[in-house]
């Protein structure tokens, strides 16, 4: 049994090392995300130091969404949303149309989508952090009826453990959109 993080962790069998049992300690941290790194203190004692993983990545879509929602001078959120991604130290649920941070850092977040609406219309999206606006995001006009648009943001955004990042959207009128394909894609890229 292996102790991590107060909790009595007792792995899956892992297949013992050629030196019998030499590697088992490395291999079970391993199996468990924690990684270990030694250095020399001032009386030539080995100390050792355990960090645990702390990648994390989640993305929601959408494919061939035909859904409209309807959008108007105010922001309303993008609830196009129809896949859960695979997701690591992040949930992603298309339900809440949102993905929650669950280690604090520095995320790359990124934002696209395809979609159609009314014409002469100029459609925002921003990103939204816990339910504020964080003034960041992308334009587009749609030309005439039927045309599809693309609109498209990154950014690098600290997040603390249970911030959500969130979608919205509005129009230079009231209107209709149909977002028919998108990405929110946020991954950790440090401290």
């Amino acid at each position: 049994m292996v102790r991590r993080g107060g909790c009595i962790i007792n792995p899956e069998p892992i297949k013992r090392g050629d030196r019998d049992g030499v590697n088992d300690s490395r291999e079970i941290r391993e199996h468990l995300g924690i990684t270990q790194e030694t250095s020399i203190d001032h009386e030539g004692r080995i100390e050792y130091l355990e960090t645990r993983d702390l990648t994390a990545f989640a993305f929601i879509s959408v494919e061939e969404g035909s859904t409209q929602q309807n959008v108007s001078g105010d922001f309303e959120l993008v609830t196009a949303w129809a896949d859960d991604e695979v997701g690591h130290n992040m949930i992603a649920s298309s339900i809440h149309h949102a993905i929650d941070a669950y280690i604090s850092g520095t995320y790359h977040i990124s934002f696209q989508a395809s979609f159609s609406g009314s014409p002469n219309i100029e459609f925002e999206f921003e990103l939204w952090v816990n339910g504020i606006s964080d003034n960041h995001g992308c334009h587009r006009k749609l030309g005439s009826g039927g045309d599809i648009g693309s609109c498209s943001f990154t950014i690098l955004r600290y997040l603390d453990p249970g911030d959500r990042i969130q979608v919205y959207v509005k129009g230079s009128t009231s209107t209709n959109i149909t977002v028919q394909d998108a990405q929110l894609v946020a991954h950790r890229v440090g401290d």
